[in-house]
């Protein structure tokens, strides 16, 4: 059998380097790797692979962005999953492991790279170094959280005018037409529909700018907490983000690499440091553990 993972980005990005850098070369897996750029379109492609490629089973791995750890755990906890999420926000995330971080800037410092001298190398150190860097960024994370569980919650309504389907729109029979009688129902049915809809959306006190309000203070006081800045942000708040502060860090410190440079470095870093559990949870291994019973 033919095992096919599908990730986000493009043919050079992040996702295809890291997932065929771990599960291909560290742990062994013979898997197709095949990115399809934004997380929508994942297990649309996972299911056209299946259905056009003969003797093959395709899985998918999407950001975790801002869905609830609660909704990940429960699809890692199905065994009948094909369809993952990171537990951190992106991968990104993982390449900010200061496991990772302390064997780069040691070898920086002994190799003498301009710059260099000031970055931290002990792991409790560089905790605290990307504290730093992550503390501009906790207002802006805190509204993101916030924009998520709207959309979230607006989900609970189609307030478009829904096109007509089969099942709304009875069609005479042996015909591809409806009649007069057919089409005044489904308009008289799907605007009542989409009036209630609307109502219900407009009740909805989620949506009140005092509620709102509120749930942003909220997040953001966890988010300043220690607990949020001990370890939890670096799996909660978005690591492009991250990486991108990281970047400009480093450009204070003297350090002139691009971030296309500064993210090979980070690859060729995990390439010496990666074992499995590297990290508390550890998606790779799990990830290798479900395509292995597959090949």
């Amino acid at each position: 059998m033919i095992v096919y993972l599908i990730c986000e980005g493009p043919n050079d990005g992040l996702d295809v380097r890291v997932l065929d850098l771990i599960l291909a070369q560290k742990l062994g897996r013979l898997v197709r790797i095949k990115p399809a750029g934004g997380e929508s379109s994942l297990r649309s492609i996972a299911r056209y692979v299946e259905e056009r490629l003969h003797a093959t089973r395709a899985y998918s791995i999407a950001d975790r962005n801002y869905t609830p750890l609660s909704e990940v755990e429960a699809i890692w906890d199905n065994q009948l999953s094909r369809h993952f999420m990171w537990h951190r926000h992106e991968i990104e995330n993982y390449l900010l492991q200061p496991e990772l971080l302390s064997a780069l800037f040691t070898e920086w410092q002994t190799m003498r790279v301009t710059g260099s001298a000031g970055l931290p190398t002990t792991c409790p150190d560089i905790w605290e170094w990307l504290r730093g860097i992550a503390a501009p960024m906790l207002a802006d994370h805190a509204g993101y959280v916030i924009l998520h569980e709207i959309k979230g919650t607006q989900q609970r309504w189609d307030t478009r005018w829904l096109y007509p389907t089969r099942d709304t729109l009875k069609r005479l029979p042996n015909t591809r037409y409806a009649n007069q009688e057919a089409w005044e129902r489904y308009l008289q049915n799907e605007s009542q529909r989409l009036q209630q809809a609307c109502r219900s959306f407009s009740d909805e006190s989620t949506f009140s700018s005092q509620v709102l309000l509120q749930r942003y203070t909220e997040e953001l006081a966890w988010a300043t907490t220690p607990s949020f800045l001990e370890k939890v942000f670096l799996t909660d708040m978005a690591g492009h983000e991250l990486l991108w502060g990281m970047w400009q860090a480093l450009h204070q410190e003297g350090i002139p690499l691009s971030v296309k440079q500064l993210a090979d470095e980070l690859l060729r870093a995990l390439d010496t440091v990666y074992y499995p559990e590297l990290f508390e949870l550890d998606d790779f291994q799990n990830l290798a553990n479900c395509l292995k019973g597959t090949i």
